[in-house]
């Protein structure tokens, strides 16, 4: 994925003057990480609030099995996967918001 700063993303999350924002913090707002570790990913989706809803989900025996071996056992987790996403679409998540998690997480130094 594209490489960028993690600082600069932080950095940019954090600076409320539009104006001020540096190039290098617009790329990495830009920018959408297309892989995370699982520790980058949960630690996101616990930012955003996330981790419960998705553990509970796992947790499901409705939730396909192949779902539930993938996120408790990948050893990364792709922007683009089918899996990924549709659990995605079952907690009502946009393809925004879940590039959002993908920048967030993509910025730890985990």
């Amino acid at each position: 994925f594209p490489s960028h700063d993690s600082q600069a993303y932080l950095d940019a999350l954090k600076n409320t003057d539009i104006e001020a924002i540096t190039e290098e913090q617009a790329e990495a707002l830009r920018s959408v990480p297309q892989r995370l570790t699982p520790a980058q990913f949960r630690l996101a989706l616990l930012h955003f609030e996330k981790l419960e809803e998705v553990e509970a989900l796992m947790a499901n025996p409705a939730t396909p099995v192949a779902q539930r071996i993938l996120f408790n056992h990948a050893t990364y987790f792709e922007r683009k996967n089918q899996d990924l996403n549709a659990f995605a679409s079952v907690l009502g998540l946009t393809a925004v918001q879940v590039d959002e998690i993908f920048r967030y997480g993509a910025a730890l130094n985990v």
